[in-house]
């Protein structure tokens, strides 16, 4: 997965983070895609954005959001790891 695949477009056609699959990595792995892969996407995703914001401001996601994407990651790494 590519970060890219965590965005979705909404009802204006802007790009918005996809909240209900972060949730749902929370609990679960994704049907279609491995969790290594998720969590290279995630970690893509993540990584932008915490430079985007410590270095010009330009980041898109807002603390709750970021704070979801954190916590999706997490749990798949835990996943992997095979603590969870």
């Amino acid at each position: 997965m590519r970060a890219d695949d965590f965005f979705v477009l909404d009802d204006r056609s802007e790009r918005v983070l996809n909240q209900g699959v972060l949730v749902d990595l929370i609990a679960d792995p994704l049907p279609l895609a491995s969790d290594a892969s998720v969590a290279y996407g995630l970690l893509d995703l993540v990584h932008d954005e915490l430079v985007a914001y410590g270095t010009n401001g330009s980041n898109k996601l807002d603390d709750k959001e970021i704070g979801l994407a954190l916590q999706a990651l997490e749990a798949v790494i835990w996943r992997l790891l095979g603590c969870r």
